[in-house]
């Protein structure tokens, strides 16, 4: 059966994707890699990972296994407050989100802080965002009042977010 007629046109140009020739690559015996978001295998603290495995889901079973609200595992959120006071970072759980990777927090940081008003199509680069008028260039969004976002020291833990 002839298929590639059924194929979007954008399949014709498609390429192997970069990260996944990297992956490839790092991923060779003998290879250490510095790329960012590959952490060596030996970092992981695997001689603690069965037994804290074992202990959430014997504490909330299957529910530790479900996708939860997008702030985090509640659990996990109220854990983290004495965890964070013990290093001096005042927090709540309502006000800390988890982020399962950097993918999720950069998307998340870019869409609290970049605004279409901040953003020049045409130079593909952000704009000094003071010197610009606050009307967004599209008439369709909202005017709404921006949100502030404080991050913890550590940006592996947690995001504290506060009103503006």
């Amino acid at each position: 059966m002839e298929y590639e007629s059924l194929l979007a046109h954008r399949t014709h140009t498609m390429q192997a994707s970069a990260i996944r020739e990297i992956l490839k690559v790092a991923s060779s015996p003998g290879m250490v890699s510095l790329a960012g978001g590959l952490p060596a295998a030996e970092s992981f603290p695997l001689e603690i990972m069965e037994e804290l495995t074992g202990a959430v889901l014997a504490k909330y079973g299957a529910q530790a296994l479900q996708y939860d609200a997008s702030e985090g595992f509640l659990p996990l959120r109220e854990a983290l407050v004495p965890h964070l006071a013990a290093r001096g970072v005042k927090a709540t759980a309502d006000g800390t989100t988890i982020f399962s990777g950097s993918q999720g927090i950069l998307d998340g940081i870019g869409k609290i802080l970049i605004s279409p008003a901040m953003w020049s199509p045409s130079k593909h680069r952000p704009t000094s965002a003071p010197s610009r008028p606050s009307t967004p260039t599209n008439p369709a969004m909202p005017k709404s009042k921006p949100t502030g976002m404080a991050l913890s020291p550590s940006p592996w833990t947690a995001c504290s977010r506060t009103s503006a």
